[in-house]
C-alpha cells in the first residue's frame, strides 16, 4: 500500500425501526494496486466511538472482504449505541494500509413498549405515567 492512498468509507442506514434490526451498509473507493488482496473491517459500539476500534468479528472470525468487492452490510441487532466503522486494505504479502476515515451511525436497539392485553369489550387500562 502506498502512503498516499486513502480509503473513503460511507455508512448508510438502510432500515431501522424500534422493532427491527438495522442494516448498516458500508461502501468505499476501490484500491487499484495490483497486489491488493482485500479489506479488513474494524468496528465498535458505545455511547461514543471507542478511541481504537477492534477488528469486526462474526462467528468468532475477523471479517475480511475479498477484492473486487467494495461494500459490506452489517446487521445491527438490538444494541443501542453509536456504531462506528473503519477499514483497511491489505495486499497479498499481508501488508496493511492505514485506517480509513471513521464513519458512525446511531442505532436505537430499544424494543417497543409491550402491548396491553384485555378481554372482550373491557375498557383499556389507564396509560402509564412517565
Amino acid at each position: 500500500m502506498t502512503s498516499g492512498q486513502v480509503l473513503f468509507l460511507v455508512a448508510t442506514l438502510l432500515c431501522a425501526s424500534m422493532a427491527e434490526a438495522a442494516t448498516i451498509e458500508l461502501s468505499w473507493n476501490p484500491n487499484t494496486e495490483e497486489d491488493l488482496a482485500g479489506y479488513r473491517i474494524y468496528h465498535g459500539v458505545g455511547p461514543t466511538c471507542p478511541a481504537v476500534l477492534p477488528p469486526l468479528l462474526i462467528d468468532g472470525k475477523n471479517v475480511t472482504i475479498q477484492k473486487p468487492t467494495t461494500t459490506f452490510k452489517h446487521v445491527a441487532k438490538n444494541v443501542t449505541g453509536l456504531w462506528c466503522y473503519e477499514i483497511t486494505a491489505y495486499d497479498t504479502a499481508g501488508n496493511e494500509s492505514g485506517r480509513s476515515n471513521r464513519v458512525s451511525k446511531p442505532i436505537d436497539g430499544t424494543p417497543p413498549a409491550k402491548p396491553v392485553l384485555r378481554l372482550g369489550g373491557a375498557p383499556p387500562p389507564p396509560a402509564p405515567t412517565p
